[in-house]
């Protein structure tokens, strides 16, 4: 029936709600057009990854050579820091975990390992409070709504380790100067990137890829967000590519100023041990239970394992 005096039907209260928590809008265009430029970024970033390493290899000698021309460095760290998980309190030195999932100049097994192989690197900090906030994102003086790093990161106080190391290393990669990168981008600005990747770039709407000073090279190499790449793309980032090329010119790290503290980091690279004096080892009376203390010459097989 039809009436002049029926009521207006209501909208439920779920009706209500729904509309009042939609946070967002978007139809199958809108889907299909993120697709396709994710699509996009994807084949660019990872054509433009196997070009470059393609003419790496082609250049591989010299590209070597210009990383050795810099001074190496000697670091004596004398109960710099290490933190690890509270399970592998007993193995501080064991470099495996990097083999599983990369650090910041490391390649790990996150990617395909067919087509880029592992390699070990073993971090240290300075400090604690370096090495606290290399871990964790902060210092432990800051918090976030309330929450220390540890606490973000869903870890209690007593389930993360704090070991203080000693030893001697005594051919490192100075990170920390642009005058360390002069030859390296000697050598790369003579990589010319193709029509074809300039003219993907345009079409996906992002900057041109471009050729680095050693400036700019030390910038993205210390930026915070290295882990883009690697997770997004599946393919090296630039401090990992870097990480490996510094390795194969035979030096045994990397210092660098911290990315979260303020202090130096090391990234160790233990192959690179093989024939070598340097060291490290546990500063203090180690538990009975732990297992090796020293990484050196004769142990390094053993703590990448």
């Amino acid at each position: 029936m039809t009436g002049k005096g029926r009521n207006k039907s209501r909208p439920s209260k779920e009706k209500k709600d729904e509309a009042r928590y939609v946070l967002d809008q978007f139809t199958k265009t809108d889907l299909s057009k993120w697709q396709r430029l994710a699509d996009g970024l994807d084949a660019h970033h990872i054509s433009l990854y196997f070009y470059l390493e393609g003419l790496r290899k082609l250049h591989q000698e010299d590209v070597r050579k210009a990383l050795q021309a810099p001074a190496s460095v000697s670091i004596a760290p004398n109960n710099w820091s290490r933190i690890v998980g509270y399970k592998y309190t007993l193995a501080p030195l064991s470099a495996a975990g990097s083999i599983v999932s990369g650090g910041r100049f490391n390649i790990g097994g996150d990617l395909d390992p067919n087509q880029f192989p592992p390699f070990p690197a073993l971090y240290i900090a300075e400090n604690y409070e370096t090495a606290y906030a290399e871990k964790f994102g902060m210092t432990t003086s800051e918090s976030r709504d309330g929450l220390s790093g540890h606490e973000l990161a869903l870890r209690k106080p007593t389930s993360f380790s704090h070991v203080s190391l000693s030893g001697e290393l005594s051919n490192l990669f100075d990170a920390g100067h642009n005058s360390s990168f002069t030859e390296f981008s000697v050598i790369i600005s003579n990589f010319k990137i193709t029509r074809e990747l300039k003219a993907s770039a345009r079409r996906i709407g992002i900057k041109k890829p471009l050729v680095i000073d050693p400036t700019m090279l030390k910038q993205t190499l210390l930026g915070n967000d290295w882990r883009n790449y690697p997770v997004q793309y599946q393919i090296p980032a630039n401090p990992q590519v870097f990480g490996r090329l510094i390795k194969d010119a035979g030096y045994e790290g990397i210092v660098y100023p911290s990315t979260k503290g303020k202090g130096k980091c090391i990234a160790i690279f233990p192959e690179n041990f093989e024939g070598s004096d340097s060291y490290m080892e546990i500063a203090d009376t180690p538990p009975k239970e732990a297992g090796c203390t020293r990484l050196d010459s004769k142990t390094w097989q053993d703590l990448t394992g």
